[in-house]
């Protein structure tokens, strides 16, 4: 069995050396993608070598799982005058926290996603978390979730979880994204580490650059310098991008973009260097 774990942690290596040159050639328009592939590499990593064994009776449970979901989707999207369509994606190689996380975390989010009054509800249940993608009606009313979202958002940070909300444009039509993602990576072994900094590895999956903040205009910023101090601030310079990583977090209603002096990427940890709690800024 050790030799098996030995040869996994073998192929993650060599994976995070081919993703890293993979990085250095697309330079900073591939780093995102870069790092969502590294991270859910490593969410591999952490499951195979987990010490805690899946219940014997784990598919039984995913199946009840799976049909709560459903029952409550549609509870909460019933098809008729207004919603036309629900429809439900399940990654079957979620591990068992994020199952029971997204059944806990649904009807909460299911409140906010009836705010936009939408016609149309695709749920996904991927391998961090839960997605609800929606069509919102003409006359929605999206302020009205403002107090829910806000309670939300600060109940997930406790449980190191990140509520955000996006706006695409599908086919003409506008699109929203609402994302509960699980810091679900217990491993020592991995940090999302910028300069001397160790972070959590979930806030990989928002690193953002300076251009596309552009549209943002004045927001709420916290920077982080070199000496690890820490200041707000309202307005990204072009100065404050250069060495820097740039996070942002698209909280519904309140964005927030963290400026981290040094160079972020998803590595091991080093022993000297403690992990800073990103999530503690937010409370």
């Amino acid at each position: 069995m050790e030799e098996t774990l030995s040869d996994i942690r073998r192929a993650f290596g060599d994976s995070l050396r081919q993703i890293e040159d993979l990085r250095k050639i697309g330079g900073a328009p591939i780093a995102p993608l870069a790092n969502q592939i590294q991270y859910h590499l490593t969410s591999m990593l952490d499951l195979a070598v987990s010490k805690d064994p899946l219940p014997a009776q784990y598919k039984n449970l995913t199946k009840i799982f799976k049909q709560q979901i459903i029952e409550k989707l549609n509870r909460a999207f019933p098809v008729g005058e207004n919603v036309q369509r629900v429809s439900s994606y399940f990654d079957l190689t979620a591990n068992f926290q994020t199952w029971d996380r997204a059944l806990n975390h649904l009807e909460g989010l299911c409140q906010i996603a009836n705010s936009f009054l939408p016609k149309r509800v695709d749920f996904r249940l991927e391998n961090d978390g839960i997605v609800l993608l929606l069509e919102p009606s003409e006359n929605a009313n999206a302020q009205s979730c403002r107090k829910k979202a806000y309670q939300m958002t600060q109940a997930l940070f406790e449980q190191k979880a990140i509520l955000s909300y996006q706006v695409t444009e599908n086919n003409n039509s506008a699109q929203i994204e609402l994302r509960i993602r699980n810091s679900i990576l217990e491993t020592k072994d991995l940090s999302f580490c910028v300069g001397d900094l160790n972070f959590d590895p979930i806030f990989s999956n928002y690193v953002s650059d300076i251009n596309s903040l552009a549209s943002l205009g004045e927001h709420h910023i916290v920077k982080i310098d070199k000496n690890s101090k820490v200041s707000l601030q309202n307005s990204i310079s072009e100065q404050d991008s250069l060495n820097a990583t740039i996070l942002h977090l698209p909280f519904l209603f309140r964005p927030l973009s963290i400026i981290i002096f040094g160079e972020g990427k998803l590595q091991a940890t080093h022993a000297k260097n403690s992990r800073v709690e990103l999530f503690e800024l937010f409370k």
